[in-house]
């Protein structure tokens, strides 16, 4: 199976998600899951996780609380469709 074909299978789901989350516009308590090398992969108690630029993140809560399992706040910026992730922005810890 090919990615995209991967995608449309969860395409009404992620679409669904994407307007919940909207419509909340509100800041979301995550916490690091892991290191991928397109940034900082965040769960934010969705189906779906987040992203956000691994400096940025370092910025915010410092190198010694980068590790997974770390906690801090997080708004959704945008979304991401091509990876279904929700792209975000973070503050204090």
């Amino acid at each position: 199976m090919t990615w995209s074909n991967a995608l449309k299978l969860c395409s009404e789901d992620w679409s669904k998600h994407k307007k919940e989350i909207a419509k909340k516009n509100q800041i979301f308590k995550g916490y690091i899951v892991c290191f991928y090398p397109q940034g900082v992969i965040v769960n934010i108690g969705f189906k779906y996780f987040g992203i956000i630029d691994y400096e940025r993140c370092l910025e915010v809560v410092g190198k010694h609380q980068m590790y997974p399992g770390h906690h801090f706040k997080c708004e959704v910026a945008d979304f991401d469709d091509e990876n279904m992730w929700f792209q975000l922005k973070a503050f204090t810890t």
